[in-house]
C-alpha cells in the first residue's frame, strides 16, 4: 500500500513539478515490483522474507456442534457498514449479510450495532443455539458482563443480552 501512495505521490509531482506525460498505471507497476524484488533479497540476505503485512495471533475456531458461530463487524467511512458471517462446526458458511448505515458512528457503537445485526438476522433465520464473535475487546467485555448504564449504547447491550 505504501508503495502506491508512493508512486501516487511521485506521479504527482511528475506532473506538477516537471510536466511530463506519463503512465500512471506503468508507474505504479514499477513501484510494486521494487517492492515485490525488495522481498526477495531481504530473503536472500536475512534468510527471512519481509512481512508484508502484521498477523493477528489470534485464530478462528469452529463452533461446537449443534451450534451456530456469528462473525460480526463494522466498517466505518462516509457511510458505516455492518457485516455477518455465519458459520457451522465444519466451519462451513451457511450465511452472510452485510447491511449499510449512515456515517458518523463511534467505533463502539458500530462494533455493537453489527452483532446486534447479527443476532436479529439469526432470530429471523431460525438459529436458536449461537455463538457471537467480535474483534472489539470492549463490545465482548461489555456483552459477557451484561453492562448496564443510561448512555443509549445501552440499548443495544440490553437488547443483545
Amino acid at each position: 500500500m505504501a508503495s502506491l501512495a508512493w508512486a501516487s505521490w511521485h506521479c504527482r509531482n511528475m506532473s506538477v513539478f516537471e510536466q511530463t506525460s506519463f503512465n500512471a498505471v506503468e508507474v505504479a507497476k514499477g513501484w510494486v515490483k521494487l517492492v515485490q524484488e525488495s522481498n526477495v533479497y531481504a530473503a536472500k540476505v536475512f534468510n527471512r522474507a519481509v512481512p508484508l503485512a502484521s498477523r493477528s495471533g489470534n485464530s478462528w475456531h469452529c463452533p461446537d456442534a449443534g451450534v451456530v458461530k456469528i462473525n460480526c463487524d463494522a466498517h466505518l467511512g462516509a457511510e458505516s457498514g455492518l457485516g455477518v458471517v455465519f458459520r457451522i462446526e465444519q466451519g462451513s458458511l451457511l450465511a452472510a449479510a452485510v447491511r449499510k448505515e449512515g456515517g458518523g458512528w463511534d467505533v463502539e457503537v458500530a462494533e455493537v450495532a453489527a452483532c446486534r445485526f447479527g443476532l436479529l438476522l439469526a432470530r429471523r433465520l431460525g438459529y436458536s443455539q449461537v455463538q457471537l464473535e467480535c474483534d472489539a475487546e470492549r463490545v465482548v467485555r461489555a456483552i459477557n458482563s451484561k453492562a448496564v448504564g443510561f448512555s443509549p449504547i445501552y440499548l443495544l447491550y440490553e437488547d443483545i443480552n
